[in-house]
């Protein structure tokens, strides 16, 4: 975790709170936090990593993994009505990004193959 906290640091000094690395880390520390939960600080960095994939239109595909990431946080949590938005959104954006004509089904699988790898 004491990787990830550098990163952030170094990414806020760098390039800045909007720039979709920061966002990555974010989320990596939101996902660490909720696990331990810890929802306060998971919220928090939840919120830090939205801000930033919301910051320019073609962060589009690591906005819908982090919808996705953020409902099943939701889910666990017992928080249907969120879970259920967040999952709707996450849905919008994978259909913006990858346009079909019939439904996909949802999974942290589908959402990797739209993002690249080294934001696992």
């Amino acid at each position: 975790m004491e990787a990830y906290k550098k990163a952030l640091a170094n990414y806020k000094e760098t390039v800045g709170l909007l720039y979709h690395r920061t966002g990555n880390v974010c989320g990596k520390l939101a996902e660490h936090h909720e696990s331990l939960n810890q929802f306060v600080a998971a919220d928090f960095f939840f919120n830090e990593a939205q801000n930033a994939y919301t910051s320019q239109s073609h962060y589009k595909p690591e906005l819908a993994r982090h919808y996705f990431i953020r409902g099943q946080a939701f889910q666990r949590r017992g928080d249907e009505d969120a879970a259920k938005e967040a999952l709707k959104e996450a849905q919008k954006l994978y259909n913006e990004v990858v346009p079909r004509n019939e439904q996909v089904v949802m999974s942290l699988q589908s959402l990797n193959k739209i993002v690249a790898p080294w934001v696992w």
